[in-house]
């Protein structure tokens, strides 16, 4: 579509300004598609259907073929893995998986950290009890990890993946569970990148002046410019660098989000102050602080829930660890999620404390359009969704496709192919009507979030060990009656929080009166 057209259903708005907007939203595109004019020297990516070793070392996606499980490990961030041809196991130093692990981890779901914060109330104070939770969860998510370590080196056969290992613990029947899940878990964090997406843009368009634009139009524009041309290609390798913009977006954030708050730019005497709407701006001690038993707390859990989010990964990660002990990947997993907390900690702390009570799902929201350090983070942040927006659709297809297959049917091609324009379509439908994208990420959190962090590892945990008890491979001493005790504990911990934090959830976002 040219500019003009642009134009004509914006008759008030300068073509100056249009031509501007139109401007970014095509560079975003192409700075993710540009690559594909550039002859490629290495093999593309592909699905191997037999083997499940992860090549790309600088990858972050689970992969498996759909006559066993399709598993995808997702961050917001869209650094993902997929698999090749060469199916080599590359072992990695423990720097190195450090580093990608935070890199699969981090994703812009933090950026919806300070609103929860804020459900619990607009009092500073708020900010104690919602730290102790992430370093609680953060402590939980890193032994659930550790264990589905454990859980793959225990199988008899190995396993690479968390489909595998879910098979030999448990049982092969009840494998449609982890198809489900992935396939859940990628339609959630597939809504949240078109809602950001949206959010992200529109806010662009104010800042060249177009305030006619609204957020629907935004999401169908990226999605049938960017999104629904980059899904549809057959390979997505040349993508995989750009997904860095995600993570350097994010960092760039987080130094951007401090030197406001030490600026004083958004305090009531600040330059940008006078350029937001009420709604937006900074409100402290107006409610104060609610009880910290109150089911608002469970917000945060939920968003902090989904902040964590890893596990499917947690396989690859233990096969690929160079000297692969125990206690090695124990470092490794603690390190790493140490490291997310503290990511995540100060970009909710920095929010919060600018914003108090009135910030929003998506804490970039409460930046002015006018302020440019907020309008490079936003492009940045898109530049990164864009572009990792294939590797998640693809997880998403897949997983799809798998769950129709379990049902015994052989699907015809021609109806695989509708599949792209119907997830697409639901997805840009949800994200269009649902303009939070706080509580997308909360109540995928809950329900998602609870499963694979607590109820799932613990499971086949549970499993295993009753398995080798009765066979006598195993003896029941305390320290394994104790483990086992705590298992059980996080499974019911993991089901009440996940029921009561969807709820909550849905609460907080359409009823907040009756919280």
């Amino acid at each position: 579509m040219s500019v003009s057209i642009y134009y004509n259903w914006f008759p008030h708005v300068k073509k100056r300004k249009v031509r501007i907007f139109v401007t970014l939203i095509i560079l975003a595109c192409q700075s993710c598609t540009l690559s594909f004019t550039i002859p490629q020297t290495k093999k593309p990516f592909y699905i191997n259907h037999n083997k499940f070793q992860r090549h790309n070392r600088d990858s972050s996606f689970s992969y498996t073929s759909s006559e066993t499980k399709i598993l995808a490990t997702v961050s917001l961030d869209g650094d993902m893995m997929l698999n090749e041809n060469e199916a080599t196991t590359s072992k990695q130093p423990m720097m190195k998986s450090i580093i990608n692990l935070v890199k699969v981890v981090i994703g812009v779901g933090v950026l919806s950290l300070p609103g929860g914060v804020s459900s619990m109330g607009d009092s500073p104070l708020a900010l104690f009890p919602a730290i102790g939770l992430m370093v609680f969860m953060k402590v939980l998510s890193a032994y659930s990890f550790v264990l589905i370590g454990r859980m793959c080196r225990d199988c008899e056969n190995g396993a690479t993946t968390l489909s595998q290992a879910w098979e030999q613990q448990v049982g092969h029947d009840s494998s449609w569970i982890i198809a489900l899940s992935t396939c859940i878990l990628t339609f959630f964090f597939s809504t949240a990148y078109s809602i950001v997406l949206g959010d992200i843009f529109t806010s662009l368009a104010k800042s060249v002046g177009m305030t006619g634009v609204s957020r629907q139009l935004s999401i169908l524009l990226v999605t049938l410019c960017a999104v629904n041309p980059l899904c549809g290609l057959k390979s997505l390798s040349a993508l995989a660098p750009f997904s860095m913009a995600g993570i350097g977006g994010l960092l760039l954030t987080l130094v951007f989000m401090f030197t406001r708050l030490m600026s004083g730019a958004y305090a009531p005497t600040g330059v940008f102050h006078s350029t937001l709407p009420s709604a937006l701006q900074p409100a402290f001690n107006i409610l104060g602080m609610k009880n910290i038993l109150s089911p608002s707390t469970l917000v945060i859990f939920s968003v902090a829930a989904s902040s964590y989010c890893c596990h499917f990964s947690a396989p690859s990660f233990y096969n690929e660890l160079k000297t692969n002990t125990m206690s090695r990947f124990t470092i490794l997993s603690f390190t790493s999620l140490a490291i997310v907390m503290a990511i995540s900690v100060s970009i909710m702390s920095f929010g919060f404390l600018t914003f108090g009570g009135n910030c929003g799902g998506n804490i970039l929201n409460n930046y002015s359009p006018l302020d440019f350090g907020a309008i490079l983070c936003r492009f940045l942040i898109a530049t990164g969704l864009i572009s990792g927006y294939p590797f998640l659709f693809k997880a998403l297809k897949e997983s799809f496709l798998d769950l129709l297959r379990l049902k015994g049917k052989k699907l015809p091609e021609r109806l695989q192919t509708k599949v792209q324009p119907l997830l697409l379509s639901i997805i840009t439908a949800f994200a269009c009507t649902c303009n939070d994208v706080g509580f997308v990420v909360g109540l995928n959190g809950a329900i998602m979030g609870s499963a694979i962090n607590y109820v799932f590892p613990s499971i086949m945990y549970l499993k295993s060990t009753t398995r080798r008890i009765t066979d006598g491979t195993l003896i029941m001493k305390p320290k394994i009656r104790l483990e086992r005790c705590l298992n059980k504990v996080l499974v019911g911990f993991g089901i009440f929080a996940g029921l009561a934090g969807a709820i909550v959830s849905i609460l907080d976002s359409f009823f907040p009166h009756l919280l």
